[in-house]
């Protein structure tokens, strides 16, 4: 009796070794589906997807209900049975592979018997993604995991218009998370081998034990995104406030990395205190400058106010004109500087709370994003200010239409002032690319750096001429 026993403890001890560690109290469910036998448009990997998930699911102790090439009816009773089997303290999982289209913002899964001749025809044949995505939601189970492999290409493209390809992004509900085949919009190939490319590293990845499911998601892109040439990108959406362990029991958290020297935040906070120091300083320049050119625009409107309109000449009437709209120009480029300073300015503080908080967990800190332009570097500085032209100002500088950057500013013993270019003139083109707006010339400015040249061919009120400015190292 006794070596009966130390049997059956060794066999139970064995089982808790080579199973799946789910909770005592946590009952999964799986609903599977794969959907391949279209008469318009036949797919040769669902069916293979669902049998290999199906039996995966399995080993990793779900309860599982596999359909093959359900019709409508049969996909919608299969939902309702599902649902009414999830609830408090269970897993329910959805896996569909087969075709799938959007409409209106709205994802709908093909049954294999719909005839679908018109879009509004849609709903009444095919079986509603959200419908049971709401089934699972209402349910209140532990925790919900939907798997749509439904990218697919349109199958009734010829003969129905208005319907898209691949998937609209849902919202997954509390608990859940969701896995597409691609992203949003965008169609996933069938696959050339027995099984198609997403639920190949789904199947791969799955099976892994002491990862959690957001790390399944992760390495399946990557896995999916290196074997297409990136041409597909999985997607998730997840909503989970717990890691869930399909494939064993992992850590209760992943394990942060090497923890980084405190000191090394510190210096990053230093900086930032810096940065936010010069920009102080620049937006109490920024206000005085508004200041004078206050003052300026005021005593201007008392020259016009204190004399006859009879006694001003045309010529003279025009030369005021353009003063008043040359300081409109330049107060409306202040105003925009200003607002992007303070946009700055609240990101700064933004980084600076983030650092502040990493400093105080002991967290690593997060690797600094990488800037638009390519060059290493310090930027080249010009100097001035620029705005776009309106129709306005093209026609105060005698441009038959509004195109390049107008020049509102030019910073006294800078490059730009050096180099004669003056406020109102029009940047046209920098050493050969075309400037059609402001950002074309920020872009073309921001890939130079100190010491080199930009040869400027600028439209000065009926004329063009050309200033070669040699930057200097930005201040910014």
């Amino acid at each position: 009796m006794r070596k009966a026993v130390s049997f059956l403890l060794a066999l139970a001890l064995l089982a808790a070794l080579v199973l799946p560690a789910a909770a005592a109290n946590e009952r999964r469910i799986a609903l599977v589906i794969g959907n391949g036998s279209y008469k318009s448009a036949p797919l040769r990997n669902p069916l293979n997807d669902a049998r290999d998930m199906a039996e995966l699911l399995r080993r990793l102790d779900f309860e599982v209900t596999l359909l093959e090439n359900a019709g409508q009816k049969a996909m919608e009773e299969a939902v309702r049975a599902f649902g009414a089997k999830l609830g408090r303290g269970r897993v329910g999982l959805f896996y569909y592979a087969g075709h799938g289209l959007q409409v209106d913002g709205a994802n709908y899964l093909i049954p294999t018997d719909a005839a679908i001749g018109a879009k509004s025809e849609l709903k009444y044949e095919a079986v509603d993604a959200g419908r049971v995505l709401d089934i699972m939601e209402e349910a209140h189970s532990e925790l919900n995991v939907i798997i749509l492999d439904a990218c697919r290409d349109n199958p009734f493209s010829r003969g129905v218009r208005g319907l898209s390809g691949g998937l609209a992004e849902m919202n997954a509900p509390a608990g859940s998370i969701i896995g597409y085949a691609t992203s949003p919009g965008k169609t996933a190939a069938d696959g050339s081998g027995k099984n198609g490319v997403y639920t190949k590293h789904l199947l791969a990845n799955l099976p892994t034990p002491g990862i959690p499911i957001n790390e399944v998601f992760m390495r399946t892109r990557i896995g999916v995104s290196r074997e297409t040439g990136e041409k597909q990108i999985p997607w998730d959406s997840s909503t989970l406030t717990r890691y869930f362990y399909l494939a064993g029991e992992g850590p209760a958290a992943p394990q942060p990395e090497a923890r980084k020297d405190l000191a090394d935040v510190e210096a990053q906070k230093k900086a930032l205190e810096e940065q936010k120091s010069a920009l102080a300083e620049r937006q109490q320049a920024l206000a005085r400058e508004r200041s004078r050119l206050e003052s300026e625009r005021k005593a201007l409107e008392q020259v016009l106010a204190g004399q006859p309109k009879q006694a001003r000449t045309d010529e003279e009437r025009q030369a005021l004109q353009a003063e008043r709209e040359r300081l409109r120009v330049e107060h409306q480029a202040l105003d925009g500087e200003k607002a992007r300073l303070a946009a700055q300015q609240q990101a700064l503080e933004a980084q600076w709370e983030a650092e502040r908080r990493r400093a105080e967990s002991g967290s690593p800190a997060a690797p600094k994003p990488k800037q638009a332009e390519a060059r290493p570097g310090p930027r080249g500085w010009i100097g001035l200010t620029i705005q776009e032209v309106t129709p306005e100002a093209a026609r105060s500088v005698g441009l038959s239409e509004p195109k390049g950057a107008l020049v509102a500013k030019v910073y006294e013993h800078d490059p730009a002032a050096l180099a004669g270019v003056r406020p109102w003139d029009v940047v046209l083109d920098i050493n050969g690319q075309p400037v059609r707006n402001g950002r074309d010339m920020i872009q073309i400015i921001f890939a130079l750096g100190p010491g080199d040249e930009a040869r400027l061919t600028l439209w000065r009120r009926g004329q063009v001429v050309v200033r070669s400015v040699v930057l200097g190292e930005s201040r910014r």
